[in-house]
């Protein structure tokens, strides 16, 4: 393998072949296990926010998660990414202004490198605890998460005139801790309500090893990952009555920057050769911004219908998520 390799007829075959060897899907792995924990954080806040504005309206809920876009940074490929699933919950009041609630999600999720036909497929599982209180116009919001991940990945490699496909499994554990603070604003019918936040996520990966023959699989230790970041957004809305039915438009906007990570750059070794260095790949971004629209209806006390758009942009990639979907309290 290590000879046909060597002898790669031209350059645009060489690099071809490099490329195959980088382990990007494995980078790609770990940014896509934080994107969708912060997904998580976002859901939760959205449910705080409501009740909130009505606080009598605690009990059983359900969101969907599903989302997808696609990572990209300078020198690397584009990598693909696709989640299906659910978050159920339930919570409780605590006096006039204050409740806590507990919360499950379970998210289906592909990736894929289009280049190299290399994909992945995998379950991300998640525990919730979240409260909130309210004093006036102020609020603080707390989440702690724990959860884990499983995926299956397979990568084709390109090995001069050779080629070889190669497996494994990547798994994982995590926690984390968020936490945000902020005032809400009337002017007139319209609601305005700037927030700052932070979040503090940790992640216990197994390590790896690919199962291939041409001994250039990839292969990993166990190691940690970590990343504080902060936030700083603003939310808008206004509502309607018309007889039963309460209309209300919302807007978000989210900024986010990354204080400090650890781990990101994981020593790797091909399978058969004993000789390590860091994995290259997409990095986690250090800058994102998400932009966001909802109009929901209220039919009396138990119908809701919401429409939900948002959008997420970063310096290594972007996604989008369009929903509908509908409640009813028995």
């Amino acid at each position: 393998a290590a000879g046909a390799l060597q002898q790669t007829s031209n350059a645009a075959q060489a690099d071809l072949s490099l490329r195959s060897l980088s382990g990007e899907m494995h980078a790609a792995s770990t940014a896509l296990t934080f994107d969708s924990i912060d997904a998580g954080r976002r859901t939760l806040e959205q449910r705080m926010d409501r009740l909130q504005r009505t606080p009598t309206r605690v009990g059983g809920w359900y969101r969907d998660l599903s989302d997808s876009g696609q990572l990209a940074q300078a020198g690397f490929d584009s990598v693909g990414l696709d989640s299906s699933g659910e978050m159920i919950g339930n919570d409780w009041r605590l006096g006039s202004n204050a409740m806590l609630g507990i919360a499950i999600s379970r998210l289906d999720q592909s990736t894929w490198l289009g280049t190299f036909g290399d994909h992945s497929r995998g379950r991300q599982h998640e525990v919730q605890l979240y409260g909130a209180a309210w004093r006036g116009p102020w609020y603080v919001q707390a989440q702690f998460v724990n959860g884990d991940f499983q995926r299956r990945m397979q990568r084709n490699l390109l090995l001069g005139s050779l080629q070889d496909a190669v497996s494994t499994q990547v798994a994982g554990r995590y926690q984390g801790l968020s936490a945000s603070i902020g005032h809400r604003f009337t002017f007139t019918d319209v609601g305005l309500t700037p927030y700052l936040g932070t979040q503090y996520v940790t992640v216990v990966n197994d390590g790896f090893s690919e199962a291939g023959t041409s001994g250039f699989g990839l292969r990993a230790n166990a190691w940690n990952a970590s990343r504080w970041q902060a936030m700083a957004g603003v939310r808008a809305e206004r509502g309607w009555r018309f007889g039963d039915v309460e209309l209300r438009a919302d807007a978000r906007a989210e900024w986010q920057r990354t204080l400090t990570e650890s781990g990101m750059l994981v020593d790797t070794s091909y399978t058969g050769i004993d000789q390590w260095a860091p994995l290259q790949g997409i990095a986690l971004a250090r800058r994102s911004q998400l932009f966001g629209f909802g109009l929901s209806a209220l039919f009396g006390q138990h119908a809701l219908l919401r429409f939900d758009l948002s959008r997420r942009s970063s310096d290594v990639g972007k996604a989008g998520t369009a929903m509908l979907w509908g409640s009813y309290r028995f």
